[in-house]
């Protein structure tokens, strides 16, 4: 499974023409109670997302997984008073589009 950050330009062209998937995993930096990191949200999204292309791979669907977004819309979280990244929702979704809109540009399948 190619990891878009670890990939040249042109690996990354030749990976867009050939049919692969961009991925986004989506994640929050938000609190987990004592137990756990706030970047688990975005680490667990990374590692779902891969494994969900290594288990594609094999049936012929590439899928070139970016960095996870580490931050998302996550008001109810306030209330702790620290450990938190809040984006208002539209803010959000225009950071995942303004993601998602030159990698289709460069071919990546939709």
């Amino acid at each position: 499974m190619p990891r878009f950050a670890d990939l040249t330009f042109r690996e990354i062209a030749a990976a867009a023409r050939a049919g692969a998937i961009a991925a986004l995993p989506a994640g929050c930096t938000e609190q987990q109670g004592p137990h756990l990191a706030v970047g688990f949200d975005s680490w667990f999204a990374q590692e779902l997302v891969e494994a969900a292309a290594d288990r594609v791979e094999p049936d012929g669907i590439q899928v070139v997984v970016l960095p996870a977004l580490p931050f998302g819309p996550t008001p109810e979280h306030r209330g702790f008073g620290a450990g938190y990244v809040d984006l208002e929702p539209s803010l959000h979704d225009a950071v995942v589009e303004a993601v998602l809109a030159p990698l289709a540009d460069q071919g990546f399948a939709a």
